[in-house]
């Protein structure tokens, strides 16, 4: 039957997952990252650690929560609510699913680049720091307010790409911390993208692959 489907679905999609996913509160388009500490079929929960170090975060009882995981290119949703919060040690348990509602398509792979970035805002230029790159656009950390669906201009600062023009459209916010020092992190794509900026963003993607690029964030101001 189709049930017998879906639950060797969610079996499947538990046995492919590194350990973590994301919440996604579908009232105010916040996202929060938990890592799965334990896995009770039997009883239908999932419990998670939070870990994102925002203080504010609070999942009421019965909250109704959408649920990604992130898998290679695809990624997982699920329709799930919260059984259990506990706010002292951001433990939240919610309900293990019966089913996978869809699968969602990545179309790029996305790569952990931090590098640094020039973010053009009216006549102020702003540094910054990329969080993940793809061919489809950026994460990026800031201590700037920015509106969603704002297009705005910014310089890849490495050799390859410096000289190439970018714009980025804003598609999600959200609060990020990193030792102690509070930052806002905005993702993008990438807006009328010419092709020969997407060819230099491929080689260097494909020449990059396998290395690790850092730059050190602390030389972001915190807000």
């Amino acid at each position: 039957s189709s049930d017998v489907c879906s639950s060797d679905l969610v079996n499947i999609m538990f046995q492919k997952i590194e350990n973590y996913l994301i919440l996604k509160n579908s009232e105010n388009f916040e996202e929060h990252i938990a890592k799965i500490i334990e896995l009770e079929k039997e009883s239908r929960k999932i419990k998670l650690q939070l870990i994102d170090e925002n203080k504010n975060i609070y999942y009421k009882r019965n909250k109704e929560l959408e649920v990604l995981i992130p898998h290679d290119k695809e990624l997982f949703l699920f329709k799930s609510s919260v059984i259990y919060y506990d706010i002292l040690d951001k433990i939240v348990t919610i309900e293990y699913p019966n089913e996978i509602d869809k699968i969602l398509r990545r179309q790029h792979t996305r790569y952990d680049i931090n590098v640094a970035l020039d973010i053009f805002l009216d006549s102020h230029v702003i540094p910054s720091i990329s969080f993940d790159m793809s061919l489809g656009g950026l994460a990026f950390i800031n201590n700037n307010h920015i509106d969603l669906n704002d297009i705005i201009p910014i310089k890849i600062k490495i050799e390859e790409l410096a000289e190439k023009e970018f714009k980025i459209k804003i598609v999600s916010k959200k609060d990020f911390k990193y030792k102690g020092k509070n930052y806002l992190m905005y993702s993008g794509e990438f807006f009328e993208l010419e092709q020969e900026s997407f060819d230099s963003l491929l080689f260097f993607f494909n020449k990059n692959n396998n290395e690790e690029i850092n730059i050190n964030i602390d030389t972001i101001t915190a807000i």
